[in-house]
């Protein structure tokens, strides 16, 4: 992390804010993320920090308590201020397009990444003109709508009514359908070596970029085939050049190498915001074992970012 970098972007995953909002409501078990909660609150005030809300919060709302998630929006939409992070999928795009030029050896002279924006519709990537479109809305109306939805109000109304929206028994049923799915699939490389299975995954990844890397490749005057014929090698260090794709391999690939640990239903969402908030924030609280995952690749130097397992040490940064 830049120390001298200010404001800095700092994520906290959904877990951390839960324990926020308990030290928020005088919970005698969180009372030691109290004094956390107040420098947070300052250095964001006085403009030293920025804590973006993402689409992965939003969507974890309904595991709240009912009876919190009104407390918990509250505080995220309160301690945010509209300020949110952009999904993988944005990010890729831009990321892509650069490491394309890179690998033909062609100067990117497009737009950097946009990592930071503000409201529901860039947490989720969607432009305000599509945002309107699947509104059935006008573009000005769609504004209306999505500074609503952003505001301390509108972010507290999603948390609070997120159950009632069905999201609840959809992720759920998407989570567990995945992790049954992906533990199959990595036990039958159970007994392949940890570059096999980093080559596999990110021959996954490959598929799913593919639309990106046939445009981007068509922008410097080559083809897909171009790309995926540059061999093995190559492509893994075009992989390694596309950050939120780096650290999704990589993230998965350590994962699965924990044989005493199933995947988990919730390991596909939290590899997904941990993709771009390691990238590009500069603090990132989130559980130990992602902590644990992160510094052992290395790609907490690597993007100098700062991950913390424990929130009361949040205190020491800010």
């Amino acid at each position: 992390m830049d120390t001298s970098k200010l404001p800095r972007y700092i994520y906290l995953d959904q877990n951390k804010w839960i324990d926020l909002h308990g030290a928020l409501r005088g919970r005698p078990d969180r009372a030691e993320y109290r004094n956390v909660l107040s420098k947070l609150d300052s250095a964001r005030r006085d403009g030293r920090a920025i804590i973006p809300f993402s689409a992965a919060h939003l969507l974890e709302a309904p595991v709240a308590r009912q009876d919190r998630r009104a407390g918990l929006g509250e505080l995220v939409a309160y301690m945010s201020q509209g300020h949110s992070i952009a999904p993988v999928d944005a990010l890729s795009r831009v990321e892509v397009d650069r490491a394309v030029a890179h690998l033909f050896g062609e100067l990117y002279l497009g737009e950097p990444p946009r990592p930071f924006g503000m409201g529901v519709n860039f947490a989720f990537g969607i432009p305000e003109k599509e945002f309107a479109e699947k509104l059935g809305s006008t573009p000005g109306m769609a504004q209306l709508v999505n500074a609503i939805m952003s505001s301390p109000r509108g972010v507290k109304l999603l948390y609070e009514q997120s159950g009632d929206l069905g999201l609840n028994k959809l992720l759920r049923e998407h989570r567990q359908g995945w992790s049954v799915k992906w533990n199959r699939r990595r036990e039958a490389l159970r007994a392949s070596s940890r570059e096999v299975r980093q080559r596999h995954y990110a021959a996954i990844l490959t598929f799913h970029l593919q639309e990106s890397l046939r445009t981007s490749a068509e922008r410097v005057g080559k083809s897909l085939q171009d790309v995926f014929g540059m061999g093995s090698a190559r492509l893994m260090g075009l992989i390694a050049d596309i950050p939120t794709a780096d650290v999704e391999t990589k993230l998965f690939t350590l994962r699965d190498q924990q044989w005493d640990r199933k995947a988990q239903p919730g390991d596909l969402v939290d590899i997904d915001f941990l993709a771009a908030a390691v990238v590009y924030c500069d603090v990132v609280v989130t559980e130990r074992f992602w902590v644990k995952l992160v510094r052992h690749s290395g790609l907490d130097k690597k993007y100098r970012t700062e991950m913390l397992a424990n929130l009361a040490e949040l205190e020491l940064h800010l």
